[in-house]
């Protein structure tokens, strides 16, 4: 019997919560980051940050095709030993409660300065927490049920912010390759760390009901997120300037603010709330990743009371500390910099090494 047998998810769901967990605040500005570095060829940057991301979530099945009842927690004591197995269960925890935590923060800052510019931090930040332990008390299933809900649900947020390209520029995109590779592939770094959020295929691999369909799974998974940077990045280059373009801190926002409907005011409050439930998944699906490790590191069943826990000292961070707009910026470049080691290096570091191991196992035997 699979150890995770009774907490099962679909194949689809699987892919929508690797997508959700990927596509967080940062695409508000990612348009932004890419034209200073790039220009407007922000978009081949984005596709070769793509390819890694892609290449990284398929190290990370073929590792645990090998071993299919086990999350990486399960795995690291059996590759590296208790010790060092245990030091890495409990950096993977903390990484994926400081990818909720930041995350957290940065959309608590962007809808105080959009929404609620005369709420506390500390009132906003208490109001999500709310729902998020409503969602992350309950087991991977029922998050795996919210994410497919999610994504059909918002669907629509993509098909209206496809207005603005029939009013756009679009010789924004040429000359293509105007300055070379050189910016292209310094751009890179920018658009890999924006597809981060694929690792958390690490915990959710051992719930997957058909372990067969994990590949297409996550090149679905990452192909989604790709249609959503392209859209907002491609947008952004044809109803921008290319000097405007790197003038907004959140130029995705932007273009929403200059959609207008007859029947509808204010239509970017609406876009922004609706959204809301898009952001919602990267903070439960990587809390509840956080907490399985904290629950699985101390032998509990029950991850709820650690969440308190950890909603709690949330709150209470937000008590003393409200972040400016250059703070919010620090913390996710340092996420940036953990996520690149626990995304992109550690999954090729673990697919040789097990490939190296059972090799070595194997010349053993015979």
């Amino acid at each position: 019997m699979k150890k995770y047998q009774f907490n099962e998810i679909t194949p689809m769901q699987f892919m929508f919560m690797i997508h959700g967990a990927q596509v967080g605040i940062g695409i508000f500005s990612l348009p932004r980051d890419l034209a200073k570095i790039a220009g407007t060829d922000g978009w081949i940057s984005l596709l070769i940050g793509w390819a890694f991301a892609l290449l990284s979530s398929l190290l990370i099945v073929l590792v645990l095709k090998k071993h299919p009842d086990s999350t990486l927690y399960d795995l690291l004591p059996r590759l590296f030993g208790a010790v060092i197995g245990k030091l890495l269960h409990v950096v993977y925890a903390l990484y994926y409660a400081f990818t909720f935590w930041v995350t957290l923060l940065a959309s608590v800052f962007v809808i105080k300065i959009e929404l609620l510019p005369k709420t506390p931090f500390v009132i906003v930040v208490l109001l999500f927490a709310l729902p998020i332990y409503t969602l992350a008390k309950n087991q991977v299933r029922v998050l795996g049920r919210y994410s497919e809900l999610t994504f059909w649900g918002a669907i629509w947020l993509l098909i209206v912010y496809l207005i603005p390209f029939g009013h756009g520029e679009w010789l924004n995109f040429l000359p293509v390759l105007k300055d070379g590779w050189k910016p292209i592939l310094s751009a890179v770094q920018t658009t890999t760390m924006s597809f981060v959020g694929f690792e958390t295929v690490f915990v959710l691999y051992p719930f997957l009901k058909n372990p067969r369909k994990a590949v297409p799974c996550v090149i679905g998974a990452n192909l989604l997120t790709l249609l959503i940077y392209g859209v907002s990045v491609g947008v952004c280059t044809v109803f921008f300037s290319p000097d405007d373009l790197t003038s907004y801190s959140f130029p995705v926002l932007k273009v929403v603010k200059v959609i207008e409907f007859r029947f509808l005011e204010r239509f970017e409050i609406i876009f922004l709330i609706a959204y809301l439930f898009m952001l919602s998944r990267v903070w439960v699906f990587n809390l509840y990743c956080s907490l399985l490790g904290s629950s699985q590191l101390f032998h509990r069943a029950d991850h709820r009371p650690h969440l308190r826990v950890v909603l709690a000292v949330v709150v209470l961070i937000s008590v003393f500390f409200t972040p400016t707009y250059e703070q919010v910026d620090t913390l996710e470049k340092v996420l940036g910099k953990i996520g690149f080691y626990a995304a992109f290096l550690f999954p090729l570091f673990l697919w040789g090494y097990d490939g190296l191991r059972a090799k070595v196992r194997k010349g053993g035997a015979s």
